[in-house]
């Protein structure tokens, strides 16, 4: 994500420890949490949120090289999309059948363990075009605890139903898991930039050096999300009719770089959206349009105390539940 937004303008990300490991993503200051997720901006996938009801995301999920381009509405545009997206949204359009027919391979490696493979195949046979696709990746890192993998699947499948009628449906899952190295004091660094901090030092009695113990609590996050939803569009002379529903499962396990526990929250949303447009001059942006969306959801979390890296006791369970209504 870091490589494909680093050159948009009004777009900050900025990397923490490399990896997936959540870079921080602010579109004009709009960065509200980012840790352990984010929020602030609207994460969407073919249009549909990669966001939970409650607005908080996980970046690792939204993965550029299966997208063929990447919308990017910065501050105020992000209205089109609902009245509470106010720090901008970033949308992730994946490549049909009609646009990417065939078969691809590819395969690549790097530094530092670095390997990944991706596969996609395309057809179309009349009114109908389909595209699955598949991606694998992971890196041993730079630091001595920095290893992360990451695979995705997902397609989509379009139907024409008239010269002005079409749905599309999609689906898909992503598979994320990554360590979290962990910051390093200023001393640390300069004397060896790929080693993770131990925890406070006693000097005469006194801790100095605060951080997380990386070498003992081994913290990482391990996260997996599916989706799918269908999108019908209907246009009428200048007239655009845009109606989509969604949904999201997502199950993420973080460890706190900080012997704060262990938490794994597990839950879906559902979302509805209708959208519709006049546009009589075919410009790039309608002279008219109107958008309504509501994201429901829940989600179940445990908390654990952190021993030594492992699982403890339980300490504290809770039930989330989110919605939001956007006109």
């Amino acid at each position: 994500v870091s490589r494909a937004l680093g050159g948009v303008p009004g777009v900050v990300v900025q990397d923490f420890f490399g990896g997936n490991d959540q870079p921080r993503i602010q579109i004009r200051g709009s960065g509200l949490q980012q840790n352990p997720v984010e929020r602030g901006v609207l994460m969407l996938q073919d249009g549909l949120p990669l966001n939970r009801a409650d607005g908080s995301y996980i970046v690792g999920f939204a993965n550029p090289r299966r997208a063929e381009s990447i919308e990017v509405y910065r501050g105020y545009m992000a209205n089109r999309l609902g009245a509470t997206v106010l720090g901008g949204a970033l949308n992730f359009v994946s490549p049909t059948g009609s646009s990417r027919p065939g078969f691809e391979l590819s395969a690549a490696g790097g530094s530092f363990g670095q390997l990944g493979a991706s596969a996609q195949g395309g057809f179309r046979r009349g009114d109908v075009d389909g595209l699955l696709g598949l991606d694998i990746s992971r890196r041993d890192g730079f630091r001595d605890y920095n290893d992360s993998e990451r695979i995705a699947v997902g397609g989509n499948l379009g139907v024409k139903h008239s010269g002005n009628v079409s749905t599309r449906f999609f689906a898909g899952y992503t598979d994320l898991d990554f360590d979290v190295a962990g910051p390093l004091t200023w001393d640390g660094l300069r004397a060896d930039p790929r080693r993770v901090h131990g925890g406070p030092s006693l000097v005469g009695g006194a801790a100095v050096n605060p951080g997380p113990n990386v070498l003992r609590d081994r913290p990482p996050r391990e996260a997996s999300q599916y989706l799918v939803g269908a999108r019908t569009t209907a246009t009428f002379d200048a007239h655009l009719v845009d109606v989509a529903l969604g949904y999201t499962h997502t199950d993420d396990t973080f460890r706190f770089p900080i012997s704060s526990g262990i938490r794994t929250t597990r839950g879906g949303d559902v979302t509805g959206l209708v959208r519709y447009a006049y546009n009589p001059d075919a410009a790039v942006l309608p002279l008219a349009e109107a958008t309504a969306q509501i994201t429901n959801g829940s989600a179940d979390r445990v908390n654990y105390i952190n021993r030594g890296g492992t699982r403890g006791a339980r300490f504290g369970e809770s039930e989330l539940d989110a919605r939001t209504l956007s006109l």
